[in-house]
Parts: C-alpha cells; structure tokens; sequence
C-alpha cells in the first residue's frame, strides 16, 4: 500500500534503490545500491509525498562498503552506508536490532520502499502507480526462514525496494517504535521468497564506524 508515513525512508535515482536515515548524517541502503556506482540524487519526502530534501554529488560525502563485499559482493555483506552533509534529524530515524530467536517470532515484518514495479492481486498495475513519479509503499508479512546472515519472508518487492528496510514495528507506552532487522537485498531467488541481508552483532560494528570493516 502507499505509505508516506515514513519519512526517513529515501528513494536512491540512478541506478535505483531505497534507503533508510540511521542517525543525522547518515543513510544505510544495500551494497549493491552505491558499489561501482554513479548515484545521482538522493531524495527524502515529507507525508504528503513531496519531495523535501534533495541530495546530490556536492551533498553526499562518502560511501562505506565491507571490505569483504568490495573483494566478493557476496549476498552476506550486502550492506552500505552513505554520509551526507545535511542535518537529517528532522527525519525518521530507524533503530537497528539483532534477533536471535527467529523460529519464535510471531511479530509481522514490514518492507518500506520504492518498488520499481507495483502490481495488484488481479495481475494489474493500480491506477495510481507511476515508474516516473514518486511512490513509497509498505508491504507487511511474516519471515518464514532464516541462516546466520539472512532473513527469508514472501512480502511482496521489486529491484526498487533493494536497500530498504525489513523491521519490526512495536507499541510501548502508547508511543510506535520501528526496530530494523534485516536490509532487503533480493527479490526471487529462493523459491517465491525475497531475502534481506540480517542485522548481526558483525553488520552493527561495520556501522558503528569500526574502520578494519570499511572500505
């Protein structure tokens, strides 16, 4: 469904992806989105769907990649960071979770994202779906596998969806936290399931900046 309530979620133009604010300076998005790539703009939107702040070459400082990735590009350590110059605490910030017990979680995951493709449950695109506009929407299911290093769950995604956000949306003291779990990486793949790649204690130490991880 269209969703323009998370605002710290952000559409990658060229060569298409998502990504998502993990604190003031910084996005997190997959690997394959910004690795050997020419990343033209990057936007995030208020809740009405216009874009409110636009990113380009002049605003993103760096990219960060594993080491492992930039050596392998292995599903595994399908994970990135961008710093950019702009104060973005104006925007939703996503916390970062590991999950150690998977069979045991009864909780829906969700995907937010920009999907290169929307098509409804009768084989048609929705009427208001356009490629060349804008459109950030939230899919909802369950995992249904897992290994160490990946989340496995049939919500629904396409290429554009690639560095989005799977999390975990809990209520407490009547105020909604969102806690990701995993960064979407794949559609298809295995069987009709999409994967992302799993917040590890390991993903967490390349994000907290440790620079033996970073390339």
């Amino acid at each position: 469904m269209l969703d323009w309530t998370k605002s710290g979620v952000v559409e990658i133009d060229s060569p298409g992806g998502t990504g998502f604010v993990v604190d003031e300076h910084t996005i997190a998005t997959a690997a394959h989105c910004v690795y050997g790539k020419k990343i033209n703009t990057i936007y995030l939107f208020d809740n009405n769907n216009k874009p409110s702040l636009t990113l380009n070459s002049s605003t993103i400082v760096e990219y960060h990649v594993p080491l492992i990735y930039a050596s392998s590009e292995s599903a595994d350590y399908d994970y990135a960071l961008i710093t950019v110059k702009e104060d973005l605490s104006d925007y939703m910030c996503f916390n970062l979770g590991t999950v150690t017990d998977i069979k045991n979680l009864k909780s829906a995951v969700s995907i937010t994202g920009f999907p290169g493709e929307i098509v409804t449950g009768d084989g048609t695109k929705p009427v208001n779906y356009s490629v060349s506009e804008h459109n950030m929407y939230t899919g909802n299911s369950h995992i249904y596998n897992s290994s160490d290093k990946r989340l496995y769950y049939d919500v629904d995604t396409t290429s554009g969806n690639s560095g989005g956000p799977v999390y975990l949306t809990e209520i407490y003291n009547n105020k909604v936290y969102y806690t990701v779990i995993a960064i979407h990486t794949k559609s298809g793949g295995d069987g009709n399931y999409n994967s992302g790649t799993r917040i590890t204690a390991e993903l967490l130490k390349f994000f907290n900046g440790n620079p033996n991880l970073q390339y």
